[in-house]
C-alpha cells in the first residue's frame, strides 16, 4: 500500500463548488509566493470583482515509476 503525503492550504478557507482550475508550480513555496506577489494582487482584484472562488494549494508527490 502506498501512502501519499499531501500538503494543502485553502486561500481563503472555503470549499470549492462547481469549477476547478489547476495551475502547476515548481513547489508549494513558489505557489504561495505567487499568491502573495504584487503581480497576482492585480489579477486577484479583477478575478474577485468578476467571480467567486477558492484557491487551494495542493502539494502532490511524484508518480511512482513503473516496475
Amino acid at each position: 500500500m502506498n501512502e501519499l503525503a499531501i500538503r494543502t492550504d485553502s486561500l481563503p478557507a472555503e470549499t470549492p463548488t462547481n469549477r476547478i482550475v489547476v495551475i502547476e508550480f515548481p513547489s508549494h513555496e513558489h505557489a504561495k509566493a505567487w499568491y502573495a506577489s504584487a503581480d497576482y494582487r492585480v489579477a486577484m482584484a479583477i478575478r474577485q470583482s468578476a467571480s467567486t472562488g477558492t484557491l487551494i494549494l495542493v502539494e502532490g508527490v511524484e508518480p511512482a515509476s513503473a516496475p
